[in-house]
């Protein structure tokens, strides 16, 4: 599927304010654009211009959390766990990381091309919970 103006504007949002989101031809970025909300700051632009910049142009699945699971293996989803509970117990910068994977959980769905995935992917990789091969195949 090719992204659409609800994608963009879910992934433009994150980052700017914004009250609507248009895309032409998903083939062709130059026809997609966005409506900044009032109180965007230039900085703000910037990064939504970037979001339309680079964002992947398919929107991978919106998957059930459950075969989201399946794709982690037994000793990953422990070193998740374990490092969840350590961020609970420090109530440390890892937070992000549990409340990431809680509105995941809660929704049973998983937007893997959303900016909330991309972003617990890119944690979960720097923390060195998963390599960055198995990070592209579970959030593939």
């Amino acid at each position: 599927m090719k992204v659409d103006a609800g994608t963009l504007f879910n992934a433009i949002s994150v980052v700017c304010p914004i009250l609507s989101t248009r895309v032409g031809d998903g083939d062709n970025r130059a026809t997609w654009s966005f409506t900044p909300g009032p109180g965007a700051q230039p900085s703000q632009l910037t990064a939504a211009q970037n979001v339309i910049d680079t964002i992947d142009p398919i929107v991978k699945n919106v998957i059930p959390f459950s075969i989201f699971l399946t794709r982690w293996t037994t000793t990953e989803l422990s070193n998740l766990y374990k490092a969840r509970a350590a961020a609970i117990t420090a109530n440390s910068v890892g937070m992000t990381l549990v409340k990431n994977w809680d509105i995941a959980q809660s929704q049973n769905l998983v937007d893997l091309n959303s900016p909330a995935a991309q972003n617990f992917k890119a944690s979960i990789v720097s923390a060195g919970l998963l390599t960055q091969v198995r990070a592209d195949a579970i959030f593939s």
